[in-house]
């Protein structure tokens, strides 16, 4: 290991070869590459498997004059490949609503869509929290996070989603303070949800306030 105050910032890579492996809903490339190290020498040549999905939205419906939310609890696949017995696997979820960008939209037009699929639900105004990678290891994918302000006079569950995408997805409406809680004790684990809960920990002050100035 050669340790450096000053590593240079390596910029530079080269696709050798890519070809499509498989290709369904999603897709994955074979992907020969090499790159640029922080010593300023190349990598010699690597194969890296890469996830090819389109870019998705993730959004947190709040209510901020009554310090309100929505999670939301739908099956997933992807618990399923960490055991070997799928008895054991918890492959009920809970996260924000979230899908993927459609042709033809931006991501907020399509967070808007997700809303209403999803949970029925109208956003007065979206704001940004954060774009990420989720998985930049194997994943193409990239996260456009927001926060909605919707109105939610009723804490309870309900179920929505679109039948013709065989959707089956429980709504929670909870305070925001029983949502951290859920957070805290590790019963929150979709990506979009922990991001958007942690950051409503720091920024939930600074935000209601946003916006009541931006009503009156």
């Amino acid at each position: 290991m050669v340790v450096s105050d000053k590593p240079l910032r390596p910029s530079r890579f080269e696709i050798i070869a890519r070809q499509r492996a498989y290709q369904g809903f999603f897709a994955l490339d074979v992907v020969d590459l090499r790159h640029e190290q922080f010593d300023g020498s190349w990598s010699q040549p690597i194969r890296r498997e890469l996830f090819c999905i389109s870019n998705a939205v993730g959004i947190l419906p709040y209510d901020s004059r009554r310090n309100r939310v929505v999670l939301i609890e739908q099956f997933r696949t992807g618990p399923l490949g960490a055991v070997r017995d799928a008895t054991t696997a918890q492959p009920w979820m809970i996260e924000t609503p979230a899908g993927l960008i459609e042709t033809g939209e931006d991501p907020e037009m399509a967070g808007r869509r997700e809303l209403v699929e999803e949970c029925g639900l109208t956003a007065d105004r979206m704001e940004l929290i954060h774009q990420f990678y989720p998985s930049p290891g194997a994943s193409a994918e990239r996260v456009n996070l927001f926060v909605a302000e919707v109105d939610l006079p009723v804490i309870g569950q309900s179920v929505h989603g679109l039948a013709s995408e065989h959707e089956d997805i429980l709504n929670h409406v909870l305070e925001l303070e029983e949502a951290l809680s859920w957070l805290d004790d590790g019963r929150i684990q979709g990506v979009t949800a922990v991001m958007a809960l942690l950051w409503m920990k720091s920024s939930s002050a600074a935000l209601q306030e946003r916006w009541r100035a931006g009503r009156d």
